[in-house]
């Protein structure tokens, strides 16, 4: 389960920036909001969110929220590893590979032989 705060280097991470940068945002009252806990930085994913559709502008927020959900499945898989594979993707990827296969001994079958192609 993904934790509701994130770490001053996971928005980093997400955003490709520096964590100078990301302080420097915070001082200047520019950057996504955060908390103190404990005396630790953290940022609300939520907000985070909020933030940065705001930051959005033109016909860029349909890509813009594409690559924020692709960090977010990025930062997923960083942190928490793989997820498991459902039983309806292994028997995909089954059915995938079992049709390369296939073509493969296909193309074997109708390649010409060293003896007919001299």
């Amino acid at each position: 389960m993904q934790s509701e705060f994130l770490t001053q280097g996971e928005v980093c991470l997400m955003l490709r920036i520096s964590r100078p940068m990301l302080a420097k945002w915070r001082d200047n009252g520019v950057g996504p909001s955060w908390v103190n806990l404990d005396g630790k930085i953290r940022y609300m994913r939520t907000e985070l969110a909020i933030w940065l559709s705001r930051q959005v502008t033109g016909g860029e927020k349909e890509l813009i929220e594409a690559a924020e959900e692709f960090r977010e499945w990025l930062m997923e898989r960083l942190v928490y590893g793989p997820p498991p594979l459902s039983a309806e993707r292994v028997a995909e990827l089954l059915a995938e590979m079992n049709r390369i296969n296939e073509i493969d001994r296909i193309k074997k079958n109708n390649a010409p032989s060293k003896e007919t192609a001299s």
